[in-house]
């Protein structure tokens, strides 16, 4: 029987972010007819890449990736954390670009809470803090947010219709957010620490903030979450969640201290949901056709000449998250997102153009453990002996610890200690005259030998029109 119900499309990264994403959104956009993107996860560190039909050319930051298209609306959730200064400024982008009803187009849920500059001093100077020990952070003040939202002291989009309790939140807020700034500053003073000190010292102005968030709560829309949900009734017969980042960087599955501080799961998409049965749900994978990693921690398949060839337009070298890096096709890292992510219902892989550049594409599918011999590390992995005094890793196991468990600390130190060990490859056709074995390379990461899952989109480009589908919906 043909399935009438709506489809909540969950558009999901499982690498370490920078899947191309926002390419995939906008493609869903406009093939399935969705008028609603909802960002489910992160903050505005997002950078999703989207270039339009005509050429015009955005990342989006805290906007739904599918803003291009006239109509469609951006619904910013309770689970987001926003920067109402970064969004007026990136509407005045998006102006700039052609597209002048961005603002009119965006709901924000009540609940929603507030980046604050506070927020990212903290971030920034702890990040400082830790000189050759960084955690990768963007610097964004995401973390800290997150951490004032779970103690309850958090300044959401519904303070800033009571004048009186913003006015006294951010006072709560300031003294305690710079007394810990003085601390930091006190203890690892760097001329760095101090210039960061200096600027957000100048930047908190209650008064100013005040008349920005109010004026950003006149130019959008607004919705209580507490009094009914959003999708419950919805006229709208297809919506798009759009995560952030990748399951490899969440909090309870990720490696920390190399981790965000939002869940980045199908999971959390799925709470906004109603609990009635009115939307089918889709589960959408994204991955590039190689490993990328933008920022410290571990990354098994690294490879320097692999860095050199597939450099990204989109991300280069900056002074938070450091060097852009790419490796192979990471197996054993791709089955245990798909595994923590909660399981997908198809795939989309991008970035497929850029191996033509390749003689030969490599996909990883197990490890060799060259750490110090532990007598544990069949509780971390699927692993055996082979040879003398050789370990090798053919799986992650999920943990069920909860977030920053030790646990999951001492998974990242023993990645740190893994090689890649086996490949299987795909060279090019016709005897190595013809374009690399994309074909072969697709049926092998479908089959139950890569990550048994159907690839239902294929980017081979940045524009929509660059993607194909291979299943029917």
């Amino acid at each position: 029987m043909f399935d009438t119900r709506k489809k909540a499309i969950i558009v999901v990264g499982l690498g370490y972010g920078d899947e191309g994403k926002g390419t995939i959104v906008d493609y869903l956009v406009r093939k399935r007819g969705a008028k609603e993107v909802v960002r489910f996860s992160g903050g505005h560190q997002a950078g999703h890449n989207v270039i339009s039909p005509s050429g015009i050319w955005h990342c989006f930051v805290q906007f739904g990736s599918g803003t291009f298209v006239p109509g469609v609306r951006t619904y910013l959730s309770s689970q987001m954390f926003i920067e109402p200064e970064a969004i007026l400024a990136e509407n005045k982008f998006l102006i700039n670009e052609g597209v002048g009803d961005s603002l009119d187009r965006m709901v924000v849920d009540l609940d929603a809470a507030i980046i604050t500059p506070v927020h990212k001093m903290v971030c920034q100077m702890s990040e400082l803090s830790r000189g050759q020990k960084k955690f990768g952070s963007c610097g964004m003040g995401v973390g800290e947010t997150v951490r004032d939202k779970e103690k309850g002291l958090a300044i959401t989009v519904r303070d800033i219709g009571n004048e009186r309790v913003l006015r006294d939140k951010m006072e709560v807020l300031g003294r305690a957010r710079f007394e810990i700034a003085k601390k930091l500053l006190q203890n690892n003073w760097t001329e760095e620490m101090q210039v960061t000190y200096d600027y957000f010292l100048n930047r908190w102005n209650i008064d100013e903030l005040v008349r920005v968030y109010a004026d950003f709560v006149t130019r959008i829309t607004t919705f209580d979450s507490r009094k009914q949900n959003r999708f419950a009734g919805s006229l709208d017969n297809v919506v798009i969640f759009e995560g952030s980042q990748g399951m490899l960087l969440d909090p309870k599955y990720g490696f920390p201290p190399h981790i965000t501080k939002t869940d980045l799961t199908f999971a959390a998409a799925q709470r906004l949901l109603p609990e009635s049965k009115e939307f089918k749900v889709e589960r959408l994978g994204v991955l590039r056709a190689f490993a990328t990693r933008h920022g410290t921690g571990p990354f098994v398949t690294e490879d320097s000449e692999l860095t050199s060839k597939l450099s990204d337009t989109y991300n280069i070298t900056n002074n938070w998250q450091g060097g852009f890096r790419v490796g192979w096709f990471d197996l054993v890292a791709s089955w245990y997102a798909i595994e923590a992510s909660g399981g997908v219902d198809s795939l989309a892989i991008t970035n497929l153009d850029r191996l033509a550049s390749l003689e030969r594409v490599k996909v990883c599918t197990s490890y060799e453990y060259v750490g110090k011999r532990l007598s544990d590390l069949d509780k971390y992995f699927v692993c055996n002996s082979f040879g003398k005094n050789r370990v090798r890793i053919t799986a992650i196991k999920k943990s069920k610890a909860r977030a920053g468990s030790k646990r999951q600390n001492q998974l990242t130190k023993f990645l740190f200690n893994c090689q890649p060990l086996e490949f299987v490859e795909f060279g090019r056709e016709n005897g190595g005259t013809g374009k690399i074995d994309i074909q072969s390379f697709l049926g092998f990461l479908e089959s139950e030998k890569g990550l048994a899952a159907p690839i239902s989109i294929l980017s081979l480009g940045p524009r929509s029109n660059d993607k194909v589908s291979r299943h029917s919906h």
